[in-house]
C-alpha cells in the first residue's frame, strides 16, 4: 500500500466460467500488484447476483462497484440510487 492511501472496499462481479470473465479480474489483479490497496468481495456470476442482494448494498459498506456483465434496467435502478462509483 502506497503511503496515505485509503483502502477502499470494491463489490466484483465477473463471470469467472468464461474467457472474457477471467481476464477482467486478472486485470484488476495486475493493478492490485501495483501497489493499490483494495478489499474486494466477488460474485462470480449472475447465480450469486441478484436485485436483492445489489439493494442490500449500502454506500457506507462499500466504495465502488465493478460489474463485469450485462446489467438490465432493474439492475441500473438499483446502481443509480446506491450512489456508489460502479464500472459497468
Amino acid at each position: 500500500m502506497r503511503p496515505n492511501e485509503a483502502r477502499f472496499k470494491v463489490f466484483v462481479v465477473s463471470p469467472l466460467s468464461s474467457v472474457a470473465g477471467r481476464m477482467k479480474l486478472n486485470g484488476i489483479n495486475r493493478f492490485l500488484n501495483e501497489g493499490y490497496s483494495w478489499d474486494i468481495e466477488l460474485a462470480r456470476g449472475l447465480t450469486e447476483l441478484s436485485p436483492e442482494m445489489l439493494e442490500g448494498i449500502s454506500p457506507d459498506g462499500y466504495d465502488g462497484i465493478f460489474l463485469g456483465l450485462r446489467a438490465n434496467a432493474k439492475t441500473l435502478g438499483i446502481l443509480s440510487r446506491l450512489g456508489i462509483p460502479s464500472v459497468l
